[in-house]
């Protein structure tokens, strides 16, 4: 049986507590990770707006219209949230969907953009964020499989490290490399001591 699709069951959140997690038409179980993917997304957006229009802003909580601050939290919250949902389908399958990593580009290319035409800036931490780490990795992927015979990472991951050194500049990026080796590692040392 086809389950009845219902527009106004799709409210995020709200459908998912007023349906109280089940499909309103089969009444199976809707997983609680589309309401917790539904809630980060949420959360992120608006830190990510706060972040942008209050402190790299003019130390005002109001709501701005500076197209750069905007754009910049709006293109890098779709891609956290794209992100989430890549690693989610990553775990499951070994594989980093291609569709995902797309749209993740369209909004670093929105993001880019925006701070070129406003700035006429090349923006150099972008370029170089998005070159290096595609560089080394496809470096380092090639000698690998050349010499070694193995595969270190997918290259779907090569793309997203690209796509992220794009839309936040070279410098954030080796930030973002240090955080989340850093959370890894006390992750599998609490799993190994388990």
């Amino acid at each position: 049986m086809q389950c009845e699709k219902i527009d106004y069951d799709n409210i995020p959140i709200i459908s998912w507590i007023v349906l109280k997690g089940k499909c309103r038409s089969c009444h199976q179980p809707i997983s609680p990770r589309y309401i917790i993917t539904e809630i980060f997304g949420g959360i992120l957006f608006l830190v990510l707006y706060f972040l942008y229009a209050y402190v790299y802003g003019d130390y005002k909580m109001a709501f701005t219209l500076d197209p750069i601050k905007l754009i910049s939290a709006v293109s890098l919250s779709f891609i956290l949230l794209f992100l989430y949902i890549s690693a989610y389908v990553d775990s499951k399958t070994y594989i980093a969907p291609i569709s995902l990593s797309v749209v993740m580009l369209i909004f670093a290319l929105a993001k880019y953009l925006t701070y070129y035409f406003v700035t006429k800036d090349i923006g150099l931490d972008y370029l170089l964020g998005l070159s290096i780490p595609v560089g080394v990795l496809l470096l380092i992927y090639i000698i690998c499989v050349l010499i070694m015979k193995i595969e270190p990472i997918g290259l779907g991951d090569v793309i997203i490290f690209g796509i992220l050194g794009f839309a936040m500049g070279g410098i954030q990026l080796i930030m973002v490399v240090f955080f989340s080796s850093f959370i890894c590692s006390v992750v599998e040392i609490i799993k190994i001591k388990k």
